[in-house]
């Protein structure tokens, strides 16, 4: 693959292409282009396209059953490449539109109507969405429904306790840090999952550091909530027997539900529901 150079030309610059290269990369003389960043160091040469004639009425689809976009389209594929490679804050809504030119613009909105492309929200609390593919988000949710669907050792191994470091999050859906550095550094290790809400973590007064997958939360914050109302105090031993979970889940389930006000600990270990 040979070089090309920027040459300056009065205001503008150009970019001068060998005659072998041209031919050898297939481009077209007469043609326009769209040279775009797509992170540093690295830019992709986009050929316009004609218009995409309009679909029939009779074909139009849902988002859920939407045809996935054609990989020969070279505006497709540099769409998809951006949302693949850019960072998180670059793909928001307003800021992702910016980046794109005239002719990825057009077909981005199309695969946005397609249901191809979807403007996410972890939360409803986000003003603006996080565009990502459509088959991102379907890979996301069944790899989630995959996890969802086999027994965490935690729950197999019902109240029986084990120390505190042989937990994995990988394996049991819980773990813990007792150390601040380790806490920072897993922070880094699982900062999609967090920003995704797949895992939370949360600091008790003892300094320790706990960290629980949401579906595992979600699956026992209720029955918690429960179990603690049914008595005016509740002990957490009390709590791991009712939900048949062990002491360490209990306990992680139970600090979150102080955090969010559905609990209090009148004294070490001991729940009254608010």
């Amino acid at each position: 693959m040979g070089k090309v150079s920027v040459s300056a030309s009065g205001n503008d610059l150009s970019i001068v292409i060998p005659q072998a290269l041209l031919a050898e990369l297939g481009l077209d003389k007469g043609a326009d282009y769209e040279l775009v960043k797509a992170k540093d160091g690295i830019w992709v040469l986009t050929k316009e396209s004609q218009k995409q004639p309009e679909k029939p009425v009779a074909a139009a689809q849902t988002p859920a059953a939407a045809a996935p976009p054609n990989p020969k389209s070279p505006l497709d594929e540099r769409i998809f490449y951006m949302l693949e490679k850019l960072k998180l804050e670059d793909k928001v809504e307003g800021k992702f539109e910016a980046r794109l030119g005239k002719a990825e613009l057009a077909r981005f909105k199309e695969l946005l109507k397609d249901g191809a492309i979807i403007p996410f929200k972890l939360t409803p609390q986000y003003k603006k969405a996080v565009y990502k593919a459509r088959e991102e988000i379907e890979g996301a949710k069944a790899n989630r429904e995959n996890k969802a669907s086999v027994k965490k050792e935690s729950e197999i191994s019902g109240a029986k306790e084990k120390p505190i470091e042989d937990y994995c999050i990988e394996r049991d859906g819980i773990m813990v840090c007792r150390n601040e550095d380790r806490a920072k550094m897993l922070s880094n290790q699982f900062k999609r999952d967090i920003e995704e809400g797949r895992i939370r973590g949360i600091k008790d007064f003892s300094g320790l550091f706990y960290i629980i997958e949401n579906s595992l939360y979600d699956k026992y914050k209720l029955p918690t909530i429960s179990a603690v109302k049914a008595n005016k105090n509740v002990s957490l031993q009390q709590v791991s027997e009712k939900l048949g979970v062990s002491p360490l889940l209990a306990k992680i389930v139970c600090e979150f539900l102080k955090e969010e006000g559905e609990i209090i600990e009148k004294r070490k270990e001991l729940f009254q529901s608010v």
